[in-house]
This record gives C-alpha cells, structure tokens and sequence, in this order.
C-alpha cells in the first residue's frame, strides 16, 4: 500500500509522524492481528511482533519519500522489499552519480536523465533492504548493464553475489518512482 497526503507540505513528514502513520498503514492491512507491532533489527530491519497472533506473520518492507509512505507485506518465503522516490522532489542527480555510481551507471544517467538515476537508486536501496546490510553493501554493486534497457513494469533478474534477486520497477501517478525486489531466502 502506498499512500501520499496532498495536505501535507513537500517537505519530508516528522519522523514520528511518519512511524504512526506506517503503524496504521499496517493495522489496516492486517487487522484480523490484535496487538500488532513494527519492531526493529539491530540492522534497522522492521519486522511485525504480535503476542496474539496464531499463523506466522508477514515480512514488512517500508519506505518514506517526501509526503509518500509505502509499505510491503510478503509472506516469509517471498520476502519482498521497497524504496520509493518522489520524482517532484529536487535532487542533484549529477552529483550523486558521480560520487556513488559506476562508469556504467553514470553512462545510463547521462543517457536517460533522471529516470536513469531513479532506477540505479531505488534498485539498490531495494536490494540492500533485502540483504539486511545497508547501503553501502550494494553501492559498490554496478547495475549499469543489468538496467540500461529495462522497460518499467518488466522484471529485470539481477545476480549478486550469488543471490537472484527479481526487480519490478515503475512509476506511481506519474511522480513517485518505486522498485520492488522480490528473493526466496533470507540469508
């Protein structure tokens, strides 16, 4: 589910905020689960805890962009993960590149601009979700060649480290750009 309150500025939401709105996001799409809970890994992972619950949970993926909120319930065989990036948000694409990206990711922003970007960007964010480890884990990753022809809504298939990841990539009403990846296993 994914949510954007036009009331809101285009600034970022409180980070409290933003908790307690992703909390209901998640009562609403599982409320037969009393006392249900996003906890955290000492990674920063969420996860759902409920006391209560009689059946295993699902895996939660959650990400923030601008006024957009997103949030991904998978079952724990197919753990997927999101990242959304609000494409009305201003950004220094060119800059970025150059200091996280490689010759063949940079190549792909020149060429396709800020599309290109967004997807490197939210690919690798999704895939660092997945993996558990951060950022930095799949920033040395060069997805240049994997995403130079991908045409949104097409799952791409990306191996790294010996780990198949599925990638769907698309855009949301025109202005919020999102990847899902989607594993098997969790390591």
């Amino acid at each position: 589910m994914i949510i954007e309150s036009a009331s809101l500025s285009k600034q970022r939401i409180p980070f409290t905020l933003r908790r307690q709105l992703t909390h209901l996001i998640v009562l609403s799409l599982r409320p037969d689960i009393k006392d249900l809970e996003i906890r955290h890994e000492a990674s920063g992972r969420p996860y759902l805890y409920s006391s209560k619950a009689s059946v295993d949970l699902p895996l939660i993926s959650i990400s923030h962009s601008g006024t957009w909120i997103g949030v991904i319930l998978s079952d724990p065989s197919t753990y997927a993960t999101l990242d959304l990036e609000d494409m009305t948000l201003p950004r220094s694409h060119a800059s970025l590149s150059n200091n996280f990206f490689s010759e063949t990711e940079k190549n792909l922003v020149l060429a396709q601009g800020a599309l290109g970007f967004l997807k490197l960007w939210t690919a690798k964010e999704a895939i660092a979700k997945w993996q558990g480890e951060g950022i930095n884990f799949v920033l040395n990753v060069d997805l240049g060649q994997a995403l130079q022809g991908v045409v949104l809504k097409q799952p791409v298939q990306v191996c790294i480290e010996e780990k198949n990841y599925t990638l769907m990539q698309d855009i949301l009403e025109g202005r919020l750009f999102y990847t899902v990846c989607q594993g098997t296993t969790l390591k």
